[in-house]
């Protein structure tokens, strides 16, 4: 496919992917991480790990980095990128994110992953390549979506690419078996131990990466105050013998778990039941479908939602 005819559609695969082509609240919000990466960027080689559509592997290339390197396992989104995307001091390739293989070790100042290790079926296998490819005094990037109550664990777990449901304290457990500094990153909150400030429910006239804060917290700071995403920045690798071995298994320290694409264990289901349909309506509410809709993807995309009801309402009417 010719990159001049793309869509936003074409290349979202259902809302999974965001691109340049539709800058909305989704996009913006997704650029902004990559806006908070820039600090760690100044002169350094990079590596964005499911790269997708490549535009925060251009805003970084462009934001002061040595040169980025794109990765994505999708044939699709690497040809995107290609056509979208060119600069001296920017490559992409289909890599998946738990082979990232070609690199010679310690290469990376900053390994970036934003919004992809919950479609990623090894984990720990991505964890372990990151520690190899990382230099001493780097930094890696995780941002990953929030589950931090039964709500979110159900709007996760509906998604069928996301196959690790997991917490902020899995997630911060998991990588500190391999760095021993891991700092908890707040997103789209003004303060912490305050009032929660979501930023998407005030939003300024002009969107853009700018709108959205960060803010250095804790673990637990995540499940008591507002947060687009859990962000991990980890440093300082730990010693090889004190991390993992390759053939022990990812231990899990609460009810966080991993599964195959799209399944729904019986149990999970009957425990998300207040979330669920009830067998005589098996489509959300209204109401309740607009409240997941200006939770989870802002209130844009709720009056996007709401304009084409609308229209649907008035073409039927005889």
């Amino acid at each position: 496919m010719e990159h001049q005819s793309w869509t936003a559609e074409d290349i979202s695969d259902s809302g999974e992917r965001v691109s340049h082509l539709a800058k909305d609240f989704s996009y913006y919000g997704h650029l902004s991480i990559y806006d908070f990466a820039v600090p760690y960027c100044s002169g350094a080689v990079v590596l964005d790990v499911g790269c997708g559509a490549g535009y925060g592997s251009a805003f970084l290339a462009r934001h002061g980095a040595r040169h980025v390197s794109g990765v994505d396992a999708s044939a699709k989104a690497v040809e995107f990128c290609h056509g979208h995307f060119a600069a001296d001091n920017l490559v992409f390739s289909q890599t998946p994110a738990e082979r990232l293989t070609g690199f010679p070790p310690h290469y990376f100042d900053l390994i970036f992953t934003s919004n992809t290790l919950e479609h990623v079926p090894n984990v720990k296998d991505f964890l372990q390549t990151a520690w190899t490819l990382l230099k001493p005094d780097g930094r890696l990037l995780i941002a990953v979506p929030p589950i931090t109550n039964d709500q979110l664990l159900y709007l996760n777990v509906m998604n069928p690419y996301h196959v690790n449901l997991w917490s902020p304290r899995q997630w911060r457990f998991a990588i500190g078996q391999y760095f021993d500094q891991v700092t908890p990153i707040l997103h789209g909150v003004e303060t912490i131990g305050g009032e929660p400030r979501p930023e998407h429910l005030a939003l300024p006239p002009a969107l853009d990466e700018k709108t959205f804060k960060f803010a250095t917290g804790t673990v637990e700071d995540m499940y008591r105050v507002f947060t687009l995403t859990t962000i991990f920045v980890a440093a300082q690798p730990r010693a090889a013998e004190d991390c993992p071995r390759a053939t022990d298994p990812m231990t899990f320290i609460d009810d966080s778990f991993s599964r195959p694409e799209g399944y729904i264990d019986p149990r999970l289901r009957r425990r998300l039941r207040p979330y669920f349909p009830s067998e005589k309506d098996r489509s959300p509410s209204r109401l309740h479908r607009a409240g997941l809709i200006l939770k989870t993807r802002g209130p844009r995309e709720l009056l996007k939602e709401a304009t084409q009801f609308v229209r649907w309402r008035v073409r039927r009417q005889p």
